[in-house]
């Protein structure tokens, strides 16, 4: 006589193999998006669709993939939103940029006009959105604004700086090519601190070397300015075109 474990196991390995026997039958379905019939092996949830529905459906997946890379760097300026990397004038800057993955430390591209400092700072920046991290950058052309912005209404600039100051990652793209009143000064090194404290990286872009910029910064704040990019950024030196 068998015993209970017998013949529970006997009554399990019957009923697997008649549910293995029945799932291997072919079985009519319909495609999800036509209502075409599918013959099916096995059992399957859900929903199924036919070969044409299928091929269209990945073609629709890249076609969404490109509208939705295409809505994320729509802001970036035209200028830099199509950047081949092959064509960039300094090949051997551009890798040590495109190797520094996101973290604490940012970027500090330093070199003279055309050499390929914006183009290379961009597709990070690109790179960055596409990951879905929060990104802004900060050119020249808005920075002799700010003082403006900041006589008009200084509560919405101490709200652009808050903003600033918190999205993952920042863009300063030769923003020292403007002359800084003693106020943007101000509100640059707060901002670049406030980030550092924070972890948040942030890339510079500069044509001056550090004896240059500080020329031209206070000297209340102008050394610690640098000291503090210094700190916080890998510099990366950029070679003029040839």
């Amino acid at each position: 006589m068998k015993t209970m474990h017998e013949l529970v196991g006997a009554g399990v390995q019957s009923i697997s193999q008649s549910t293995t026997q029945r799932d291997s039958e072919p079985r009519t379905r319909l495609c999800y998006y036509c209502g075409a019939e599918i013959q099916v092996t096995g059992y399957q949830e859900g929903t199924v669709y036919c070969a044409d529905c299928t091929k269209k459906r990945a073609e629709e997946a890249v076609w969404n993939a490109r509208r939705r890379l295409e809505e994320l760097i729509a802001d970036i300026p035209v200028e830099f939103r199509e950047t081949d990397e092959e064509k960039l004038p300094d090949k051997k800057a551009w890798e040590q940029v495109k190797e520094c993955e996101f973290g604490k430390r940012g970027l500090l591209l330093v070199g003279p006009t055309r050499s390929g400092k914006s183009r290379s700072a961009f597709l990070i920046v690109k790179r960055e959105m596409i990951r879905h991290r929060r990104v802004q950058w900060l050119t020249a052309f808005k920075l002799i604004q700010w003082p403006a912005m900041w006589m008009s209404d200084s509560a919405a600039m101490v709200e652009s700086l808050k903003q600033l100051a918190a999205v993952d990652l920042l863009l300063l793209d030769d923003v020292f090519k403007a002359k800084l009143t003693e106020r943007v000064e101000e509100a640059l090194f707060a901002l670049l601190d406030e980030r550092a404290n924070h972890g948040r990286p942030t890339i510079i872009t500069l044509n001056d070397t550090g004896l240059t910029l500080q020329s031209r910064l206070s000297d209340d704040r102008g050394a610690a300015l640098i000291e503090r990019m210094r700190e916080f950024c890998r510099t990366i030196v950029f070679k003029p075109k040839p």
